[in-house]
């Protein structure tokens, strides 16, 4: 039996599995009584994806019986993907496991250098905790998806051998007394403070208005003739003031019922209160967004709040095909008669047809369109990688100029200033306090119906 394998969905002809995931699952079939004894799995790491753990565990487990899993991977996935999320990821693996009757350990690897080791073992043990059989994948794969679900190119050595085994937890556990920790304090955001930066704007994300009109952006258009352009300035004609048209410089005619659509929800009054202004958009601490739209767009229906879900419904309720050919049919008179009488120029044959295909095409969409439509706002992430240092710099350097310009109350700056002075981007979280003011701020939006289009 080989040892040494491609681990690529791709490598077709070569001696492989697919990826790292499928090997260690395949490798399982070669235990002894798997469900009897416990096993431990082992996992050491650069990069990670944290979401993918326990559905991997899940697979895992339909194979062995697992008592304890280990985990460890380099400090710098915690300023990568942000410490917040880590923080509350981290705890809710544990929590999950817990409840699974799982011992779960984990430690990040804050050494001066980047920890770029990549290994895997499961480690059978009896009753005295000694191991009595296992394998190991020594390997270039990381725990994330593209290097552990066969994505990249990667490499990898299989071991059954139970000294190989033993080896692997003694390395193992060396990494983790060495350089192990277990809590993202103060003192390790102190040791570099270009990672700290990073973690504090990776805690937020950043809204960017949406200009778009859905009404305007839905109506039917037309070039105006010249002969038009002179009537308009004379005088909007009789025949286009009856059909909903909007004269500027093209002809717009709204024909969708689009005011019946619930109104947007992102008060201005939480933008002013939690956001930073940069040249990237307005930072925003992730917990008070997360919070915020999880109030206004609540998951469980019947609490009598408008969300999303209802203006997606009433959409599409509006744009259905039905509705949709209606429209085309009653317009294609009425363009048919504004070509003949010179007030439009001549389109082509299928222009209602393709302006159909666009509103159902915004309809059928997986609703991020329609999402920036009904918020007001595009949400993203911090737009850089942890190597991308001047761009970084350049980013946090703009949300101080921000602070230090800010003469208004304005959470969002208190909070950045109080985790810069503590050195701990968990700071950022939203307190009590903070939820009870977004609510006070979410109950006045909806009872003075605030008006969220004007500028910040």
């Amino acid at each position: 039996m080989k040892n040494i394998f491609i681990l690529n969905q791709n490598a077709a002809g070569c001696a492989h599995y697919n990826s790292a995931r499928v090997a260690l699952l395949d490798s399982c079939d070669f235990l002894l009584k798997p469900q009897k004894h416990n096993h431990e799995l082992l996992i050491l790491t650069c990069y990670v994806d944290l979401d993918i753990l326990v559905p991997f565990y899940n697979e895992l487990a339909k194979k062995i019986k697992i008592s304890k899993i280990k985990f460890l991977f380099d400090f710098s996935e915690v300023y990568r993907i942000g410490p917040v999320f880590v923080d509350k990821k981290i705890k809710s693996i544990q929590k999950k496991f817990k409840g699974l009757g799982i011992d779960f350990e984990y430690a990040f690897l804050a050494s001066s250098n980047l920890t770029h080791s990549k290994g895997y073992a499961v480690l059978q043990k009896n009753a005295a905790n000694e191991i009595i059989a296992g394998f190991t994948l020594i390997t270039s794969s990381n725990f994330t998806r593209p290097g552990f679900e066969g994505e990249n190119v990667e490499i990898g050595q299989l071991s059954f051998s139970k000294k190989v085994v033993q080896e692997f937890e003694e390395v193992f556990e060396k990494h983790k007394n060495t350089f192990g920790k277990t809590k993202i304090d103060k003192q390790i955001f102190e040791q570099e403070e270009y990672l700290f930066h990073y973690a504090l704007l990776e805690s937020g994300v950043f809204l960017h208005k949406w200009a778009g009109n859905l009404k305007q952006d839905l109506a039917i258009s037309y070039n105006l003739t010249e002969t038009a352009v002179k009537k308009i300035k004379q005088g909007v004609p009789f025949d286009l003031a009856e059909n909903s048209f909007s004269l500027g410089k093209k002809l717009m005619r709204k024909v969708l019922e689009l005011e019946t659509l619930p109104e947007k929800l992102v008060p201005k009054s939480f933008i002013t209160s939690y956001t930073i202004e940069t040249f990237w958009g307005r930072w925003c601490p992730k917990s008070a967004w997360e919070y915020l739209i999880a109030k206004i767009n609540p998951e469980d229906e019947g609490k009598g709040e408008k969300n999303f879900d209802e203006f997606y419904k009433a959409f599409k309720k509006i744009t259905s095909n039905e509705k949709l050919k209606e429209v085309v049919n009653a317009a294609t008179k009425i363009q048919n008669d504004l070509i003949s009488n010179g007030h439009v120029k001549p389109v082509k044959e299928d222009h209602l047809k393709k302006w159909s295909e666009k509103v159902e095409n915004i309809r059928d969409s997986e609703n991020d369109r329609l999402s920036r439509y009904f918020l007001g706002y595009e949400v993203s992430s911090l737009p850089y990688m942890i190597e991308q240092k001047k761009d970084v710099e350049r980013l946090f350097s703009c949300v101080n100029d921000s602070i230090d310009i800010s003469r208004t109350v304005n959470k969002a700056r208190d909070k950045m200033n109080w985790a810069i002075e503590n050195k701990n981007p968990i700071c950022l979280e939203i307190d009590e306090n903070d939820m009870n003011f977004i609510d006070e701020i979410i109950s006045r939006h909806q009872f003075n119906n605030e008006e969220d289009d004007e500028e910040i």
